[in-house]
């Protein structure tokens, strides 16, 4: 009986701070910040209808991200499964590719690797320079394959 007064006690006596703290600034708006998201730009669509709801520099360059580089995979992969493409395949890279900058394999213009040397370069050194050689490379086998 004591513990259920106890724990009665506790809980009433925090119901009673949460209202106190709440009746503290009833007057004061809660401020929101300007953008919820840190980041350097962002789009938010509607998936089925494709109209924009929110956007803050969604036009601006940035450099190539994980999520885009996943993203890649993911499509290779797709590709390679539906028999457009195949691991062996080779890619030659283009001048765009090798000079991606930021976290690289180091890829040479005219260089020919594998689809799946490529998505291994991708996988494990995050290769923005083997990400987009399998965008632009691919693309040209398969035209539909990526409208970046």
């Amino acid at each position: 009986m004591l513990k259920k007064i106890l724990a009665f006690t506790i809980i009433l006596s925090l119901v009673v701070a949460a209202l106190g703290f709440v009746a503290a600034n009833p007057s004061e708006e809660p401020q929101m910040p300007d953008r919820l998201i840190n980041a350097r730009s962002g789009i938010l669509m509607e998936a089925s209808s494709g109209v924009v709801l929110h956007e803050f520099n969604s036009h601006d360059p940035m450099p190539i991200a994980s999520v885009t580089k996943v993203m890649t995979m993911l499509l290779v992969m797709e590709a390679i499964a539906d028999e457009r493409i195949a691991l062996d395949d080779m890619v030659t890279v283009s001048e765009h590719a090798a000079g991606m900058g930021g976290s690289q394999v180091y890829l040479e213009i005219g260089e020919r690797m594998s689809v799946e040397d490529l998505l291994k370069a991708v996988a494990v050194s995050s290769g923005n320079d083997a990400a987009a050689s399998l965008e632009y490379g691919i693309h040209k086998k398969v035209p539909y394959f990526l409208t970046f």
